[in-house]
């Protein structure tokens, strides 16, 4: 059985530690990011940024939350021949200041921290050897799109925050890639 969760993890485990060995991700690890290393959660929208704001509370965890990689679901898997066929959406978040203008984001967050992220989730995701997917091998289908000051839409801005914390982000959607059921 796949836990989808559990091989995403892999993945930025493997972004945190540098190496090609996928294990299970362990935030205990690594205690304050200091590298830029993405920390990592899964769930709904309204989970992460629970979760998020509790480990704001917490002088320890306070430190271990950006930048984050977050598996959002729901997640659908269509099980064909020995196969798993999956289409997920991902976000990749970190914290910024909410007054900033579209320049100072792509400045001090945009370039700095998410775009060389977002490469080396799709580079460490494309090398794991756990996925495979149909058409050009050198990376997935998928949409990515740039996400400046995220938060619930409105007409002509934000509503609210996303995850209660002002944070610029790059989503991956529909990222579609297959994987061998396990135990077939």
């Amino acid at each position: 059985m796949i836990v989808i969760a559990d091989e995403i993890g892999k993945v930025v485990q493997s972004m945190r530690n540098g190496t090609g060995v996928y294990e299970a991700y362990n935030e205990q690890v690594f205690a304050v990011g200091t590298d830029g290393s993405p920390f990592y959660m899964y769930g709904h929208r309204l989970e992460i940024a629970d979760r998020l704001t509790k480990k704001e509370l917490d002088p320890i965890k306070k430190k271990q939350r950006y930048p984050l990689i977050a598996l959002k679901l729901d997640i659908a898997e269509v099980k064909r021949d020995g196969i798993s066929d999956f289409k997920l959406n991902i976000v990749i978040a970190t914290k910024s200041d909410a007054n900033s203008n579209a320049e100072q984001r792509m400045t001090n967050t945009f370039k700095p921290i998410l775009y060389p992220l977002y490469e080396k989730f799709i580079l460490k995701f494309c090398s794991s050897g756990l996925f495979f997917w149909e058409g050009d091998q050198t990376e997935p289908d998928h949409i990515k799109i740039d996400r400046p000051y995220w938060g619930t839409e409105a007409k002509e801005g934000n509503l609210k925050n996303i995850f209660n914390d002002p944070v610029d982000a790059i989503e991956i959607v529909d990222l579609k890639f297959s994987m061998r059921q396990k135990n077939c």
